[in-house]
């Protein structure tokens, strides 16, 4: 039997990662649903779906805001990183920067099996 989304009842073939909608701007986490702005939900659904590997500044860069410099893409996706933290935080999710440039999506508490 499988597992179904409670937000769109569609199936979750890969339930143990969270589950991000770019069409309702929601979190999946467990039974937890958060509620994101729509950068929100386009960032979360690129760190999900490289889980657990780091994700670079350009890969960002080029994703969300197209041709803009690098730089500013980088000084807007901080910003909007450090935003979201807190409510990630909530549910047990932490975007981790890491050393070279770049996020990565972590659990921040033990799982149930």
């Amino acid at each position: 039997m499988g597992i179904n989304c409670p937000c769109c009842g569609s199936p979750l073939d890969n339930a143990d990662k969270p589950i991000v909608s770019l069409e309702t701007n929601r979190l999946l986490t467990g039974a937890e649903i958060t509620q994101l702005s729509r950068r929100e939900a386009e960032i979360m659904e690129i760190l999900i779906s490289r889980m657990p590997v780091p994700v670079d500044y350009e890969t960002f860069a080029s994703r969300l805001y197209g041709r803009i410099s690098t730089e500013n893409a980088t000084s807007t996706l901080k910003v909007q990183v450090c935003r979201l933290r807190p409510r990630l935080l909530n549910v047990g999710l932490n975007v981790r920067a890491v050393y070279g440039g770049g996020y990565v999506l972590e659990y921040t508490k033990a799982r149930a099996a």
